[in-house]
């Protein structure tokens, strides 16, 4: 398995710098960059294209914090993190409040489409506005539950190499995060005016879990996650010890921190599909 923090000198860690690994990425693409051997034989230009191309995969990966993630899981654990569908307790009443906010969008967009007279599409216009403000609203509560994500993989990054970084949470606070979505869309009941949202969702209850402490050196998978295997409690540059305690009791955390980016991912690409739709 290609290891992509090593082509940038990095060891494999949770959080890398969006601006410093973008300056290591224009100082390594310089370097290998097949423009500057044009002239030499195709040998060597065939092999400088493979580098450069396997340069910009790994890129490609680490600069996105999910597939950073996916990558790390892979490299401690040996396999894929398990693709676990089950919508965690947290996330579910958020989960109902984008598929309705998408569903009332498309059949107010199905009432659109059936109007063809420019004077009728007038009519459109405010509502048209108003529904874009609600998945733009959604989107700033799932942008700000990422934000709130990249913190804790700072945090996680700096205890990742020897011990609990300044403020990192006690064990009893670190639990899972409910979600509380800003809003909750009913179904439209008749014409074509937004409906009017709910007060703020409530996160569906369900059972806190405790993370492990950032000095345990027990690492059990997420439910339904992928097994961790012996060589998770080793680092692959053969470190032991202090750093493999905190690396090994963050797994579980970083599997979960993997999916819920996942949830978020495909969320906001369905909001971002609707405001397309709405803008033609």
């Amino acid at each position: 398995m290609t290891d992509h923090f090593a082509l940038f000198d990095e060891t494999p860690h949770p959080w890398i710098e969006p601006e410093a690994l973008r300056e290591k990425f224009l100082a390594l693409s310089a370097q290998v960059h097949p423009d500057r051997l044009h002239q030499a034989p195709e040998a060597e230009r065939r092999a400088a294209g493979e580098r450069f191309a396997r340069l910009n995969a790994a890129y490609n990966c680490l600069r996105d914090p999910k597939e950073r993630l996916r990558h790390l899981l892979e490299l401690r654990l040996g396999a894929h993190p398990a693709d676990v569908q089950r919508i965690p307790p947290g996330l579910m009443d958020f989960f109902f409040d984008v598929g309705r906010l998408c569903k009332a969008v498309d059949s107010y967009l199905g009432e659109r489409r059936k109007v063809t007279s420019p004077i009728l599409k007038t009519q459109f216009i405010e509502p048209t506005h108003e529904w874009v403000d609600k998945l733009t609203a959604l989107q700033r509560t799932i942008n700000s539950r990422q934000d709130e994500l990249f913190a804790e993989l700072k945090a996680l990054d700096r205890a990742w190499n020897g011990g609990p970084p300044d403020n990192f949470p006690p064990r009893e606070a670190q639990v899972e995060k409910p979600i509380h979505s800003s809003s909750r869309t009913e179904p439209v009941a008749s014409g074509y005016g937004v409906p009017a949202l709910a007060g703020n969702a409530t996160a569906s209850s369900g059972a806190k879990k405790v993370l492990p402490s950032a000095g345990s050196v027990v690492a059990q998978p997420p439910e339904g996650g992928t097994p961790y295997p012996d060589a998770a409690y080793r680092d692959i540059g053969g470190r032991s010890g202090n750093h493999n305690a905190h690396a090994s009791a963050s797994l579980p955390r970083l599997e979960e921190i993997y999916r819920l980016l996942g949830y978020f991912g495909r969320w906001s690409e369905q909001l971002r599909e609707r405001v397309v739709q709405l803008s033609l």
